[in-house]
């Protein structure tokens, strides 16, 4: 019986402890409001304006409440290792005021 219960209980704490990959998952979202962003470019040598208009799609996840973050690159061998300036900026965290998950 004690066997059973030891059982029982770390099956418990197995299901428990298993996190929802969903929450994490990546979906299309439109932007609903033009929208400015100063994002990196080559490093912290290169910086410039991006603006999104009404319109555009991107992949994102929800940070929080009030935050979205999307994918404006995608990922590159030349941003693995240390900072360089060959590097450049993946993710964006928007307000989510101005994007809406995008209805397929």
């Amino acid at each position: 019986m004690k066997t059973l219960k030891t059982v029982v209980i770390l099956l418990v704490i197995l299901f428990y402890g298993c996190e929802r990959k969903e929450d994490n998952k990546m979906v299309s979202y439109v932007f609903v409001k033009e929208y400015s962003a100063t994002i990196m470019v080559g490093g912290f040598v290169g910086i410039k304006d991006k603006k999104f208009n009404i319109g555009d799609q991107y992949l994102g996840k929800v940070i929080n409440d009030s935050k979205v973050r999307i994918q404006i690159a995608i990922h590159s061998d030349r941003n693995d290792g240390p900072p360089s300036s060959d590097q450049f900026q993946e993710y964006l965290d928007v307000p989510s005021e101005y994007l809406e998950i995008l209805k397929e």
